[in-house]
């Protein structure tokens, strides 16, 4: 949502376009959002600015199952010069569009659809129908 991120990496293609939720898991460990800092900042060779404060998604629960926001996904790629590109299937995103509050919400795997009330919310906050 905040770092720029242009693929999705995944080991299954999609045929969907059009804007999905960003869900970040309530499973993930200190450790796990950390590796991905630093992954975030490798790909753009400096410290990455715009981010909320890390403590915000690494110690506030409330950020861990949650969805943040949305963006669109604009098709699936199998090679990309992409250095957020690194796996057998890349989806392509942009237009990230962050909630003011995220919405906790337990996840899935894979694409699921989401409850009405929850999808109504981001419809009248973001305008982008999911």
């Amino acid at each position: 949502m905040f770092a720029g991120k242009t693929h999705e990496n995944r080991d299954w293609p999609s045929n969907y376009r059009g804007h999905i939720a960003i869900h970040a898991s309530a499973k993930s460990t200190y450790e796990d959002r950390r590796d991905a800092m630093d992954l975030f900042e490798s790909i753009r060779g400096r410290k990455l600015e715009g981010l909320p404060e890390y403590e915000w998604w690494t110690n506030t629960v409330s950020q861990a199952g949650v969805i943040l926001g949305t963006v669109y996904m604009d098709g699936c790629v199998t090679s990309s010069d992409s250095p957020w590109f690194f796996g057998e299937y890349g989806f392509v995103l942009r237009d990230p569009r962050p909630l003011k509050v995220p919405i906790p919400i337990l996840g899935k795997l894979g694409f699921w659809t989401l409850p009405e009330d929850i999808e109504q919310r981001i419809v009248v906050e973001l305008g982008d129908k999911l």
